[in-house]
């Protein structure tokens, strides 16, 4: 098993073979500094302005990558879900969706992910993505009309799938997510999710 190396700064730690480990030999490692850090992130960004120079160059501007967080709320005010994603071009990203335990499977997640996609569709997003574990949340997404596209066997190396979904989003225009974006306020879940 191979010890952690902690890194020093804002240095890199990183593992590097000197030569192949045999069985049983411990790997060699170095820390790898800012510079070399540099050196090889501009190599692909290099590689990327190359080949795909208008996206990367869209990249640059200010406002492109909108990050979004929405919230539900109970009767009384307290946060019970939350939902963070990007907005990026034509694409929503969903980042982390969470709900309370006790507040599971009462629609405040549906609620959460429709609220995202409302704003999404505003700013001009065709699609949304998201990825989940086997055991967190693929039917939930199924049943929001997202269909999965990839899937990583034994992801996390205890038996559980990774999950691609993609979706793509109605194309009408809502009043509600603008006003949500501009005069958040307490938000009351009352349906049931099937």
């Amino acid at each position: 098993m191979l010890g952690t190396h902690k890194a020093r700064g804002n240095s890199l730690a990183a593992l590097v073979l000197a030569s192949p480990p045999t069985f049983g030999q411990k790997m060699n490692h170095i820390e790898i500094g800012e510079n070399e850090k540099e050196t090889v992130y501009s190599w692909l960004r290099d590689y990327n302005h190359e080949r795909n120079g208008d996206f990367m160059r869209s990249l640059e501007i200010e406002g492109t990558e909108i990050p979004i967080f929405l919230s539900a709320r109970n009767d009384n005010g307290e946060v019970i879900g939350g939902l963070e994603g990007t907005i990026l071009h034509k694409w929503l990203k969903i980042d982390i969706m969470a709900v309370e335990p006790s507040q599971r499977r009462r629609g405040a997640g549906t609620e959460l992910v429709e609220r995202a996609e409302r704003i999404a569709i505003e700013r001009g997003c065709e699609f949304a993505f998201v990825d989940t574990m086997s055991y967190q949340a693929p039917g939930f997404y199924e049943r929001l009309g997202y269909d999965v596209v990839g899937r990583i066997p034994d992801w996390d190396s205890h038996g559980h799938e990774k999950l691609y979904f993609t979706k793509t989003l109605p194309q009408h225009q809502t009043e509600s997510g603008w006003r949500e974006i501009l005069t958040p306020a307490p938000h009351t879940t009352k349906h049931t999710d099937p």
